[in-house]
């Protein structure tokens, strides 16, 4: 057997990379042919359709659309967890490739915690093993009763704050905890620092911080146990439901 050099590889090329340092210029890329999309992956079959149209959007580039009817959207069979590439903005010399597993038939694997968009209902996928790890509703209980019973004070009522278990309709009174959306500072129910700005927008002052939020949410726990990743500490909230959880499980 004779080895021989080709003189021009057929392999992995190096190309060219453009550094874009605005984060508002970055062009999106996606399988979803929403707006704020600016390049939608499709099947090949969609892609080297003759009845494909383009059109411009109001954030970026043109993107391809389906059919004469310039608002009508691609319709595609890409799963979003297919394949995915994170890279830091201030590290961005290190790219990780995030691949899931197929079996036999092609049918792709779902790690615990995995969340399905089925036709804009949004489906959390948990594993046996993953249910497992889950707290119980007595569990969750009382992790609720100790981070109650720490007593938490709103700085500017200097009353104690008490997480109820489910959301009330009527606020919760001076004792519901809410947090600021910006900062994440968590206080009671006051009117320091809600004024109006010049659009006619509603804006909420942080008392501790002085930053300044579009909207502050009602804290409450989560007692779903099938939600819960695990059995941490109720230090993380969602973002912008406000339901209390560990850091795994808002992460």
């Amino acid at each position: 057997m004779a080895l021989m050099r080709r003189k021009a590889g057929n392999g992995i090329k190096k190309g060219s990379v453009s550094q874009v340092n605005v984060a508002a210029k970055d062009a999106p890329i996606g399988r979803s042919s929403e707006e704020q999309i600016d390049f939608t992956i499709v099947d090949t079959w969609l892609a080297s359709g003759s009845q494909l149209a383009s059109s411009s959007g109001s954030s970026g580039p043109a993107r391809a659309r389906a059919g004469s009817d310039p608002h009508k959207m691609i319709s595609s069979t890409i799963s979003r967890y297919a394949c995915r590439i994170i890279i830091d903005r201030e590290n961005y010399d290190k790219a990780f490739l995030y691949a899931a597993g197929f079996d036999s038939v092609k049918n792709i694997f779902l790690g615990d915690g995995s969340l399905i968009d089925l036709c804009g209902a949004t489906l959390l996928w948990r594993t046996a093993d993953g249910l497992r790890k889950s707290p119980t509703a007595q569990e969750l209980e009382m992790a609720l009763d100790r981070l109650n019973a720490g007593k938490p004070q709103c700085p500017v009522n200097l009353n104690t704050l008490i997480i109820p278990k489910k959301k009330s309709s009527k606020g919760g009174g001076s004792r519901q905890p809410y947090v600021y959306l910006r900062c994440g500072h968590v206080q009671g129910k006051h009117e320091w620092g809600h004024h109006a700005t010049s659009t006619g927008q509603q804006s909420y002052k942080c008392p501790i911080c002085l930053a300044e939020s579009e909207r502050v949410i009602q804290l409450t726990m989560g007692m779903e146990s099938s939600f819960h990743l695990d059995s941490g500490d109720l230090d993380h909230a969602f973002n912008p439901c406000g339901h209390v959880a560990s850091l795994n499980t808002v992460r």
